[in-house]
């Protein structure tokens, strides 16, 4: 019954929303904040080599065990103690909702140089980028939040 389910509540987004599962990485963004600057993962990893970015990973700790760019901490508060408001920080989760929403509220309290990644992890790990488990060891495990986000996922192993 639960395959069912879910096949049908599949069926019905990609039938409603129009969406497809082709790769199109500004799906996810149609929901993110119009006032928060959000970067492709190719952006993005051109972001790490060449600044001094601040990487933060906004998803839970079970998500994040799992797998997360690598030197990214999980985002809490104190994260940011001591941080320059013009620091560059990059924030990413499973599809770039979340990290969105965070990204919006750091600008609200005057950072200034914040990005979103556009399609989170599931994108990041479809562009061939590498994620890393607690030991710091390359994964292809991705946590994709729920079975839905998981129609994304074109590299690597999806786990809930």
């Amino acid at each position: 019954m639960k395959f069912f389910r879910i096949l049908f509540f599949s069926i019905l987004g990609l039938t409603v929303f129009g969406l497809g599962v082709s790769g199109d990485q500004t799906f996810f963004s149609h929901w993110y904040p119009s006032t928060v600057k959000s970067i492709d993962p190719d952006i993005a990893q051109e972001l790490i080599s060449t600044q001094d970015v601040l990487i933060l990973d906004v998803r839970e700790g079970r998500e994040f065990n799992m797998s997360h760019l690598q030197n990214a901490l999980p985002f809490e508060s104190k994260s940011l103690e001591n941080i320059s408001k013009q620091q560059p920080i990059l924030l990413y989760c499973t599809v770039g909702y979340r990290s969105a929403l965070a990204a919006e509220d750091l600008q609200k309290q005057g950072f200034q140089n914040v990005y979103n990644m556009n399609g989170g992890l599931i994108y990041w790990k479809n562009s061939n980028q590498k994620v890393y488990d607690l030991s710091d060891q390359e994964t292809d495990s991705i946590h994709v939040f729920n079975n839905f986000y998981s129609l994304w996922l074109r590299n690597g192993i999806s786990s809930l």
